[in-house]
């Protein structure tokens, strides 16, 4: 649990050079985790005693008269549970106590991740259900501009807030969700079929698809995003993560295999995969082989359209395989393009993402290729240097206190206040990368770059550039399209039954013996027999 705290003082009457504040509830490591911030904020100090253990002091840079704002930071565990029960956990909120003023009015609000419920479970005197918009503007957190779950208003509190925080049942489930897809399956006469599943796949958060194939069945290659993907086998089961691309929340997944399932009579069976998750807007095409009609179907798909479609040659196939190296570099231009603008927003984990799809990509020529490959090194490393050092600042904030004769370094604590990855982010401006750094020696830095580079050459070397085979499917004979709206359970897999028939052609054979029976009546015809003894006789 974050907890963060928007104080606006109002100093009247004298100017003073610290408040005190109690934070309630705080154990030994979670007092490790307070910070204040604020521009006239400097430090904040622990001062309780036995008698007052939670009783903070904060120290102002200069003495203050007027309004000053501040903020104060803190986290807190529950019990060091890793998965939340079906009844829920129970979280007490409580309100800091501000030492010494008068006219104190609080109001709280929480939040919750959208995969949590909080309701309440209990609430004594003095705490008022409000709206978010009856809180005060200059108490919203400007980082933060979401819409809590819940708001209250405390005045003279009894008793700490209880919320018990529950997961949402159909949160795992959804956490991907395929929200079209279509799916491409070329079959010869003795029933051997090649399948490509097309499927746009609505992420919340990068998960795990489950995906079983019909038995007998050859996978041939998986891509997520247009790349492949690394997969493993777990029983009949092939595993790859999923993660939305960089813009969007679908992420496009393809896939294709090969079945061997000889045909009975006139009747062919066809399944799809099965994956765990739902599925929806599904359409299956199956490309019947030449000479070959459909004459009735079954199966968990409706029947929707058959069409003609022509016969491809190499020429076809060369137009199809230029358009598609087109649309890769087309692709890999706009992405090494977003790249540069998330790198200078200070972005990095999309920037990232993008140079090391750009890079394994191969879409554009050797130069661009290499040149992304050599700004996603760059950018790693520099992110890992931050990181280290952010450890390092941690470490000294964490033991300054604790020691009468440690050795202050204002400048690290300076960097330390400013550092946003101290404040729960993620991402940094690139051009503060330096002021990040202040504090440190000049060799502190190069064993900071020199770690830095090591562990990224290590993650670098571990992670494997795949390339999978691209499967063209040639339409050739009679398409016969079929649809399915929802599929809630998707481990149930997708099946269809054809029953096909041969198209009824005149036999060469059969034409060349009707030819030489011709000839023959024609020459007994001439030697003067009878030639309606000798033709029904033939027939």
């Amino acid at each position: 649990t974050k907890t963060h705290l928007q104080i606006a003082y109002r100093v009247e009457n004298a100017t003073v050079k610290a408040l005190r504040v109690t934070l309630p509830g705080l154990g030994e490591e979670e007092r490790k985790t307070v910070r204040a911030s604020g521009a006239e904020v400097s430090d904040i100090v622990r001062v309780g005693d036995e008698a007052t253990p939670d009783l903070w002091e904060i120290r102002f840079e200069r003495r203050v008269l007027g309004n000053a704002a501040v903020q104060i930071d803190y986290q807190r565990s529950s019990g060091g549970a890793t998965e939340i029960p079906a009844e829920g956990i129970v979280e007490s909120v409580g309100v800091a106590t501000l030492e010494g003023v008068r006219q104190i009015a609080h109001w709280v609000t929480v939040r919750a991740s959208a995969h949590l419920d909080p309701q309440v479970d209990s609430a004594g005197e003095g705490w008022q259900r409000v709206d978010w918009s009856s809180v005060p503007a200059g108490l919203h957190d400007p980082l933060d501009r979401s819409m809590p779950a819940l708001a209250f208003r405390a005045i003279e509190p009894e008793q700490a807030l209880r919320v018990r925080v529950r997961r949402h049942r159909v949160a795992e489930a959804l956490s991907l969700r395929v929200s079209g897809g279509e799916f491409t399956t070329v079959f010869s006469a003795t029933g051997d079929a090649v399948t490509r599943a097309e499927m746009a796949v609505a992420v919340v958060v990068k998960s795990t698809l489950n995906v079983r194939l019909p038995e007998g069945a050859r996978l041939f290659n998986a891509f997520v995003n247009g790349q492949s993907v690394a997969i493993v086998r777990e029983g009949d089961a092939y595993l790859f993560h999923v993660l939305p691309p960089e813009e969007g929340t679908e992420a496009a997944v393809s896939l294709a295999w090969s079945t061997k399932a000889p045909a009975k009579g006139n009747r062919f069976k066809l399944a799809g995969p099965s994956l765990n998750v739902p599925l929806q807007n599904i359409v299956w095409k199956v490309v019947l082989p030449p000479g070959y009609s459909l004459d009735d179907s079954e199966g968990s798909l409706e029947f929707a359209t058959i069409a003609p479609a022509r016969v491809p040659d190499l020429a076809a196939y060369r137009d199809a395989e230029k358009l598609r190296r087109e649309a890769e570099a087309s692709y890999g231009v706009a992405l090494l393009g977003r790249a540069n603008a998330w790198k200078n927003q200070g972005d990095q984990e999309k920037a990232i993402k993008a140079l090391s799809s750009v890079s394994r990509f191969n879409a554009l020529d050797a130069a661009a290729n290499e040149d992304a490959r050599v700004q996603q090194r760059e950018l790693q490393t520099q992110r890992a240097v931050v990181g280290l050092n952010t450890r390092r600042q941690k470490l000294y904030l964490d033991n300054r206190d604790g020691d009468p004769g440690f050795a202050r370094n204002d400048l690290l604590e300076k960097a330390a206040e400013r550092n946003p990855l101290l404040q729960g982010e993620m991402n940094y401006n690139p051009q503060e990368f330096d002021g990040l750094l202040q504090g440190n020696t000049q060799e502190e830095n190069s064993a900071l770059n020199s770690v830095a580079s090591r562990i990224v050459s290590q993650q670098l070397a571990a992670e494997p550039a795949l390339q999978a085979i691209h499967v063209f499917l040639p339409d050739s004979g009679n398409i016969a399209s079929f649809r399915r709206s929802v599929q809630v359970d998707g481990g149930a897999p997708l099946e269809l039954e054809l029953k096909v028939s041969k198209d009824a052609r005149v036999s060469w054979w059969l034409v060349l013996s009707l030819a030489l029976a011709v000839a023959l009546l024609a020459g007994l015809a001439r030697r003067g027999r009878p030639a309606e003894a000798e033709v029904g006789h033939s027939h």
